[in-house]
């Protein structure tokens, strides 16, 4: 199975779409950029990826939720899980979130080990992945998922030598 650990804002959606989205009909009031949309089928249709929403997205919503409002916008890809939200506490009280890799790690530990993914891609615009920096296909909040970006997917998830992530 190959996972593509999916953020929404800055990679389904982008500055320039909030500028265009004021013009555009929108069939939900999801933040979600038509424009990409065919970009995030050609990976999952090209890969066989399962889609594990790590967006904060997930935050307050079951997967049930994310996987509706995703496939009304024309994802295709499933949506199987969602990664936890980690939290640890602050020195004199409070708490702050682990970063995104922490959270990402976190729910690769939680798969049985038959269960776990062969190829794993960060699809995110944010670079707070920890160790798994490198599993990441980085976006920009400015234009969210380019063709680049889905061409840097699917070669991560075929790499000539594929081998196993344990």
């Amino acid at each position: 199975m190959n996972a593509l650990l999916l953020d929404i804002d800055g990679v389904l959606n982008s500055a320039d779409y909030m500028l265009r989205r004021k013009h555009l009909p929108r069939p939900t009031r999801h933040n979600i950029d038509a424009l990409t949309v065919p970009r995030l089928n050609a990976i999952t249709d090209r890969s066989g990826a399962v889609l594990v929403i790590s967006s904060t997205w997930r935050i307050g919503h079951p997967v049930r939720w994310l996987a509706e409002a995703l496939r009304m916008h024309g994802v295709t890809g499933r949506v199987i899980d969602r990664t936890p939200s980690c939290y640890f506490d602050l020195p004199g009280g409070g708490c702050k979130r682990h970063e995104r890799g922490v959270e990402i790690q976190a729910w690769l530990d939680r798969q049985p080990v038959a269960c776990r993914p062969d190829q794993f891609v960060i699809l995110d615009d944010e670079s707070d992945m920890a160790h798994l920096r490198h599993r990441l296909v980085k976006t920009t909040w400015a234009l969210g998922l380019l063709d680049e970006h889905v061409e840097q997917c699917v070669e991560m998830f075929n790499p000539p030598h594929k081998e196993k992530i344990r």
